[in-house]
């Protein structure tokens, strides 16, 4: 996550040895295939693969993410996406808004999705969050552009490529999630597509469960260096699974610098830099190494935005908040007191 997210922590061995063991078992898949966007920062909008992350951040957060995926390669993915993330202090919920457009050869693809959490608070800095995501999904396929040769006229006639007619598509996407996090560890299960769909028709392109694990630890290294490793682990009913482990460290506060590792796929790195503890940087290179890609591009390019809104006022109302419900407390106190009082006084004056 961005640096200027990061609470106090402390060293904690059991969380070590805890956070290890779900990464080797996450580890043991070994292939994915790809269907959602894909991010390699993926720490900045969790929001997209959880909706019971909206308002993990607690501050307003607008993020927006580009990446620019195999370059060199004609028709490689481009995907960019915008989030605005809002907590609603007042009834311990959060919504969010995700936007998300992408490019893939002959395809473009729309995300508007909305989501809902409900925080339970268990202690200061624990919380415990279930969410839920309603969106909607379009996706148009240019089947004229699917014809390379002028010289060819058998595209009208082929039913494999929509006889050259242009399709649009609407499709209906539902999600759930629950999150814990606190100030040290953050862990994560959600169901992005509850419904599965077809992209083209009866069978073909058939958009299926996927299944996200998030999780995440911060370790006090010194009082200026910070290590916080974040999983990604993504993995359907009819395929292995995927993970990215991504090793970051932060100095002063300011400076991130870091490295992912891909399953099957790359290794990326990952620098940020935070500007007035409101405003985030980050770049990703991504370098596939592991499959057969590796010699017809020049990997990916990535970049995130991230600002957080001052809070200031929302925070004075928050406290107003929970003044008001301190001094109710108070007031019912003293009004059950003050009876138990004329109770007694008149049991001992015999009043009644």
């Amino acid at each position: 996550m961005p640096v200027s997210f990061l609470h106090t922590t402390h060293k904690h061995p059991s969380w070590k040895w805890s956070w290890t063991v779900i990464s080797l078992l996450v580890c043991c898949g070994t292939g994915y295939a790809q269907q959602d966007p894909k991010f390699t920062l993926f720490n900045y909008n969790y929001t997209f693969i959880n909706p019971a992350a909206a308002g993990s951040k607690e501050k307003i957060s607008l993020v927006a993410l580009h990446r620019q995926q195999w370059t060199g390669m004609k028709s490689a993915p481009v995907t960019s996406s915008v989030c605005v993330d809002l907590p609603l202090l007042r009834i311990r919920s959060a919504v969010a808004l995700n936007l998300m457009n992408e490019s893939l050869g002959i395809t473009k693809s729309t995300f508007v999705g909305f989501s809902y959490s409900i925080i339970a608070r268990l202690s200061t800095y624990q919380r415990l969050s279930a969410g839920i995501q309603l969106g909607v999904n379009e996706r148009r396929v240019n089947f004229a552009d699917a014809n390379t040769d002028p010289t060819n006229s058998t595209l009208g006639t082929d039913p494999s490529l929509n006889y050259g007619t242009n399709t649009n598509q609407f499709s209906f996407q539902s999600g759930l999630g629950v999150y814990y996090y606190d100030n040290k560890f953050k862990i994560g299960l959600s169901i992005p597509t509850l419904n599965p769909y077809n992209y083209f028709g009866a069978g073909e392109g058939l958009k299926e469960n996927h299944f996200y694990l998030i999780s995440g630890m911060n370790f006090v290294i010194n009082n200026t260096i910070l290590y916080n490793p974040r999983l990604l682990a993504k993995f359907t009913f009819n395929g292995t699974a995927q993970f990215d482990l991504y090793n970051q460290f932060i100095i002063s506060k300011k400076l991130a610098l870091g490295v992912t590792f891909r399953s099957q796929e790359a290794i990326a790195v990952v620098a940020a830099y935070t500007f007035h503890e409101q405003f985030n940087l980050a770049y990703s290179y991504d370098a596939v190494i592991l499959n057969k890609l590796r010699t017809s591009q020049a990997g990916s390019h990535e970049i995130a935005l991230n600002y957080l809104l001052p809070l200031k006022r929302f925070e004075m109302q928050h406290a107003k908040i929970k003044a008001k419900r301190k001094q109710k407390c108070v007031d019912y106190d003293n009004e059950k007191r003050t009876k138990l009082y004329k109770d007694i006084e008149n049991i001992f004056y015999d009043k009644n």
